[in-house]
């Protein structure tokens, strides 16, 4: 059985390269190995000696060759004979060419495609795709390009970014919308090997657990003169982008000390740190943290909490204090239900507390 294997293109000189023959046979027997180029006469090449591996034995044959003639598409021949042969009989030969070799394609970069932030959905209703490439050679970095496709058509507009020598990026930015309803966002990379990789993700859809919000307040005597701090707390139970972000009454969104999540379990926690003024504080001004995720649809609103210096006395011996903005302000002279309502807030509030408090202090 006569094999012949070639050089990967990775591995290929610039004026030379090695084809190597490889013979296979069930019995013991004497084996010459010639190499042929073109029509012309029989070459040798560098033969080594048979090699047994339980019954079958097995010879190499190393041949050198000129790139040009790679390059014309020369074909070269490497024939066995054995010692049995018949003197009438053709050597068994097998043939070989540059069009007649599939090289393996060969990546050369390693391309990552990242998810849209959800900051980017919450505050502009765009989701901004980043494509990465990173690759051990400035040359083939740098000579690499990148296109993109929003289900099967060319996209437009996107803005390269220089990271450092090794790795460059390609930032596309299209509407929340219609980020939502693709079936297919594909970032391709062509080499400077001529290769071409692909990557592609689609926005998750389902019916997805909304994300826990919480305010914890300093208590009075932590209280600084002029500076308090309010802390969100929010908990999601699958992987996801989180976005926090705090309003001052009816005023724009502001960005505070926001963390890391951190998973416990089968949890994701993120802390977001707010800092405001005494005096607001004591003017009773309302105070909102709302979060959104990445697998949040532009059309939802952010799920809010909020919490002023009112409602924090009103249940003032809980030290969470977690006021919807869904549930509106009713007077207690309106209805007798009022006050078990209010009750029952009261009750789940305890509730949602204890459990937290529970679960920390067991992970803890």
């Amino acid at each position: 059985v006569v094999s012949i294997l070639v050089q990967e293109d990775k591995d290929i000189a610039k004026k030379w390269l090695k084809l190597v023959c490889l013979v296979t046979a069930s019995f013991e027997s004497d084996i010459y190995v010639a190499w042929k180029k073109g029509e012309g006469p029989y070459e040798e090449g560098l033969t080594g000696e048979p090699v047994t591996t339980g019954s079958i034995n097995s010879v190499t044959s190393i041949f050198t060759i000129s790139r040009e003639d790679w390059d014309k598409d020369t074909q070269f021949s490497c024939a066995a004979a054995q010692s049995f042969s018949k003197s009438y009989e053709s050597p068994i030969s097998k043939s070989t060419s540059k069009s007649h070799v599939q090289l393996p394609e060969k990546s050369c970069l390693d391309v990552t495609l990242k998810n849209p932030r959800a900051r980017d959905l919450f505050l502009s209703k765009t989701a901004v795709l980043e494509c990465v490439i990173a690759g051990g050679n400035v040359t083939d970095v740098e000579a690499a390009n990148f296109n993109w496709t929003v289900d099967g058509k060319e996209k437009s507009g996107a803005k390269e970014h220089q990271i450092d020598s090794l790795r460059r990026s390609s930032v596309l930015s299209i509407r929340a919308d219609e980020w939502e309803s693709a079936k297919s966002v594909e970032c391709s990379v062509k080499q400077n090997n001529g290769v071409r990789v692909k990557k592609s993700i689609k926005a998750k859809t389902g019916n997805f657990p909304k994300p826990v919000v919480s305010i914890l307040v300093q208590e009075d005597k932590d209280i600084a003169k002029k500076w308090l701090q309010l802390v969100c707390l929010v908990n999601v139970s699958f992987e996801s982008d989180i976005y926090v972000a705090w309003k001052k009454g009816e005023g724009p969104y502001e960005e505070g000390l926001t963390g890391e999540p951190v998973k416990t379990g089968s949890f994701n926690f993120v802390t977001s740190i707010f800092n405001i003024s005494k005096d607001d504080w004591d003017n009773g001004t309302l105070f909102s943290c709302a979060t959104a995720q990445s697998f949040s649809k532009s059309d939802e609103s952010p799920i809010s909490k909020s919490t002023s210096k009112s409602h924090v006395g009103q249940e003032e011996k809980y030290p969470e204090v977690c006021v919807d903005e869904a549930i509106p302000d009713v007077n207690e002279s309106d209805s007798p239900w009022y006050t078990a309502l209010s009750f029952i807030i009261l009750f789940l509030f305890t509730l949602v507390y204890g459990a937290f408090v529970s679960l920390h202090q067991v992970k803890q």
